[in-house]
């Protein structure tokens, strides 16, 4: 009977258990809906704590619970963390002339901004994919997350739980940019998202064989496992955007812009498709054309109105290279700094190019520098294209 009391404060480890599978409610709960979020159901609950102290029993208790909702936490708070590509503009069309404007030089980086205004009556459309399979949460593979419980001493009694999670996360981002005057520009990006999380767990009882848990007696073994999950597609969270350009064109100093965004909670956090939060973003914008050679400095930072351990800093840093006047070569540092403790920071590789007069395509890669910080994909993969209309 005294071994009944590790095994209820062990099932927490994995959100709960039962022996039937079944689809989460919300997908942002597809970890700790495996086993039904039941628990591990015993026959008579009063007499599962009677050879613990309540210390014994609640720091137990407490232990599994705060696994399991780290577990849960990692992967909400840094989904919506990843990278790609969102509104940088490369190429315009003049409503008041008829024709087409693009870089006189550079084509543009692709994950970050540049000082440059499209300028008074011109427009720009954008359209970008990234593709993201997510491997890692803390520098430990999602395929194995192991986690034992023990019951405090002299109990020998434990619960071997294995979780495998499959995570990814598709965005189709359109961007639309119009030029208010010469030097300023208002915008929107409006990404559609789909995200597939799945999970499996197996629960292996060890200890003993005389266990009064109907978990495990039901099934006549000291093992039973889970699936739950699904996958969801919808709007994300729509950005409106503005950047004015204060310095340009001056010899000694680089281009300057600031950037205002504020980011809308539409995207559904029950299905892992927004952030839940209205975010609002102030960011400095340098570049320079310097020769066939374009560096460019994005910083700023992001007050999340949903908590404070979304608020974050971030940066990109980077620079295009002109490889001919249909060609441009990019690559970039991209980095966020959460208050909640999740640091990432990526590599980031790339072209544009363009093969007709008003349209440019481009195709990137990101990859983790530090992959052991928060939930990383081995990377990312990117396509976009801008067009004048």
């Amino acid at each position: 009977m005294r071994r009944v009391g590790s095994c209820v404060a062990i099932a927490l480890v994995a959100g709960a258990l039962c022996p039937e599978p079944a689809q989460a409610k919300d997908l942002k709960n597809f970890v700790s809906d495996l086993f039904n979020g039941q628990g591990l159901v015993v026959n008579d609950l009063n007499e599962s704590f009677e050879s613990f102290s309540p210390q014994e029993a609640s720091g137990l208790l407490a232990g599994t619970q705060a696994l399991v909702s780290a577990i849960n936490s990692n992967i909400t708070n840094s989904l919506n963390a990843t990278p790609f590509a969102g509104s940088m503009v490369s190429s315009g069309f003049n409503l008041e002339t008829g024709l087409p404007i693009t870089a006189p030089q550079s084509l543009g980086p692709i994950f970050a901004e540049r000082a440059e205004t499209l300028g008074k009556g011109q427009l720009d459309f954008g359209i970008s994919f990234s593709h993201a399979t997510f491997t890692e949460l803390n520098g430990k593979s999602l395929n194995h997350l192991n986690a034992i419980v023990v019951a405090p001493a002299p109990q020998d009694d434990s619960v071997l739980f294995n979780i495998n999670i499959g995570l990814q996360r598709d965005i189709l981002g359109l961007t639309g940019t119009y030029g208010i005057t010469p030097r300023w520009d208002v915008g929107i990006v409006v990404p559609i998202v789909h995200t597939s999380a799945t999970a499996s767990a197996t629960a292996t009882l060890t200890g003993g064989r005389d266990f009064r848990l109907d978990s495990f007696t039901a099934t006549g073994t000291n093992v039973v496992t889970s699936h739950s999950g699904g996958d969801s597609t919808g709007l994300g969270d729509i950005a409106l955007r503005t950047k004015y350009n204060v310095i340009q064109d001056q010899a000694s100093l680089p281009d300057l812009s600031v950037l205002g965004q504020v980011t809308a909670p539409t995207g559904s956090e029950r299905d892992l498709l927004g952030t839940g939060s209205t975010d609002i973003l102030g960011e400095l914008v340098l570049s320079k054309q310097l020769g066939i050679v374009a560096p460019h400095l994005n910083l700023g930072y992001e007050q999340a109105i949903g908590g404070l351990d979304q608020n974050n800093l971030r940066y990109v840093i980077g620079a295009d290279l002109h490889i001919t006047d249909k060609l441009t070569g990019a690559v970039d540092v991209i980095g966020r700094k959460n208050f909640g403790g999740v640091n990432t920071a990526d590599f980031a590789i790339g072209a544009r190019w363009r093969p007709f007069s008003v349209g440019i395509l481009g195709a990137a890669f990101i990859v983790p520098i530090n992959k052991g910080e928060g939930l990383r994909p081995d990377y990312i993969w990117t396509v976009t294209a801008n067009f004048a209309f």
